[in-house]
Order: C-alpha cells, then sequence, then structure tokens
C-alpha cells in the first residue's frame, strides 16, 4: 500500500524490517545490531500483538517511540510460571 507521496505503508501480508531498542522501565534491555534488523511479515502474528498493532499505518523510514503494555505483550509477572532449567 501507498500514499499519495508514494512511501509505503505498514499494512498485512508486508514484510516489515525494522531496527529497535527495548527498554523495560527505563532500562536497556535489547536491540538490534548495525545492519541486523527485525525482519517479519506484519499481521500474522510473529511478532507481539501490542506491537504489531501500533506498525500498522506507519511510513516508511518514519521513527517512533511506542509503549506496549504487559497485556499486549507476555502478560503479567506470574511466579507460578517460572521453571527452572538445570
Amino acid at each position: 500500500m501507498a500514499d499519495n507521496k508514494g512511501s509505503k505503508i505498514v499494512a498485512d501480508k508486508m514484510v516489515v524490517a525494522m531496527a529497535y531498542t527495548l527498554t523495560v522501565d527505563g532500562e536497556f534491555v535489547d536491540s538490534t545490531e548495525d545492519g541486523e534488523w527485525l525482519v517479519f511479515i506484519q499481521g500474522y502474528g510473529s511478532i507481539i500483538p501490542g506491537l504489531e498493532d501500533q506498525l500498522y499505518g506507519m511510513a516508511e523510514g518514519e521513527k517512533r517511540n511506542i509503549t506496549v503494555p504487559h497485556q499486549e505483550a507476555y502478560g503479567e509477572y506470574d511466579i507460578d510460571q517460572i521453571v527452572p532449567i538445570q
């Protein structure tokens, strides 16, 4: 899909490549390295739902700060779901 200026707009079935920096409560957690972007097909549930939802409508090259609530990411922290691996 393209807008009036010819820019590609994120939509279902589109291959998306994005660089990101992930922080939790202001603390660095993860990021893509130079040139190694996260690549996925939009609309197939390949990434967390809250992030995928907020990417719709973004234009190619657009930068955005996105906050994903835990309900739309991995859910509430539940100590009972922790399984030790040895």
